[in-house]
């Protein structure tokens, strides 16, 4: 009950996904309701079978400024997935972020998504390294690299295969599993005073 309060106090203002909950409404929820919901995502866990609709997601498509918006490429997409789903996703992600850092599992170079780490780590860190070369003199070279739709192009497989190679066993890659397979989204597209929607099926392995 403690991971799924916090879990939940830990939720961000946003609309709901396609199955309607709100964030906001989880918070008001009595005790009671709370244990049942804990029932449920006890036996989600357990059982391994995600809810198909929390494999959906509506896509709004947020025009860049100063683009032409008649090219599907300018625009950026807000998924909304379901609250509970990512509710019940921060629970699982505590507990995987908790083992990593006990084990020592993680890079120690890696900024991003870790606790009291930022991207800003790596200007800092370069900075310094800059600044000891400059009485010397010296010349290096350093390089950035931009993984364009990084997160459409993820090889899931090779996420399982990660957490195999790291000794995770049981229950959670089977969740993650479920939870990468048969994706599917639908995208939100104003055209004058109607409102259309359209599928497509994410790819699946």
């Amino acid at each position: 009950m403690a991971e799924l309060g916090n879990s939940v106090n830990k939720s961000n203002e946003s609309d709901a996904g396609p199955d309607g909950v709100y964030h906001q409404f989880l918070r008001h929820l009595p005790e009671s309701c709370l244990h049942t919901l804990l029932k449920l995502f006890n036996n989600i866990w357990t059982t391994g079978a995600i809810p198909p609709s929390w494999r959906e997601a509506s896509v709004v498509p947020i025009p860049k400024p100063r683009k032409d918006p008649s090219d599907p490429s300018n625009y950026r997409p807000i998924a909304l997935t379901s609250c509970l789903c990512k509710t019940l996703e921060r629970m699982v992600n505590d507990r995987l972020v908790h083992v990593l850092r006990s084990r020592n599992l993680l890079s120690r170079v890696q900024c991003s998504f870790r606790k009291d780490h930022s991207t800003l780590d790596h200007l800092v860190r370069l900075e310094t390294f800059i600044k000891k070369l400059l009485p010397e003199k010296s010349k290096f070279w350093h390089f950035f690299f931009h993984l364009e739709k990084a997160y459409d192009t993820t090889w899931k497989y090779g996420i399982l295969k990660d957490l195999f190679e790291l000794d995770f066993r049981g229950r959670l890659p089977v969740f993650i599993s479920n939870f990468l397979k048969d994706r599917h989204f639908k995208v939100k597209a104003e055209s004058g005073a109607t409102l259309t929607a359209g599928w497509k099926k994410l790819n699946s392995f």
